[in-house]
């Protein structure tokens, strides 16, 4: 089911539908907040503020993307969560990406370039990129 609402974000976020986008990342935290057990929690919190993030930093909101950002971030380093999903690469490696980009835009260069150095450690340890991480 992750794998799937994964896929989902990823088209909606790359087909520019942002109310979309931010719909389905407060469905996505909701069930993660009901959720029976702590994995699926994480994963889920991690994919809703993924989204809410990635969006926030597309409208050009960037310290409330860095915070969602952040938050994802810690999730899928802390608890697991950095899932390999087939044909879309690592959530966290993508994570990294909109995260260096909204800190950036925030003024803070050099957390933005801490990131950007992890973000191309992590990708190279994740394995071969595929044509959605173009």
């Amino acid at each position: 089911m992750f794998a799937a609402i994964y896929r989902r974000y990823l088209w909606l976020l790359m087909a520019g539908d942002f109310a979309a986008v931010q719909q389905l990342a407060d469905v996505v935290l909701a069930h993660a907040a009901a959720a029976p057990d702590p994995e699926a929690t994480d994963r889920f919190a991690l994919l809703g503020r993924l989204a809410r993030g990635s969006v926030l930093w597309c409208l050009g909101d960037a310290e409330p993307a860095v915070h969602e950002l952040h938050h994802a971030l810690q999730l899928a380093e802390g608890a697991g969560a950095g899932v390999l999903i087939m044909a879309f690469g690592d959530p966290a490696v993508r994570i990294r990406r909109f995260l260096c980009h909204a800190l950036a835009e925030a003024g803070r260069r050099d957390e933005a370039i801490a990131v950007a150095d992890e973000m191309v450690h992590q990708a190279h340890l994740s394995g071969p990129a595929d044509e959605s991480d173009a």
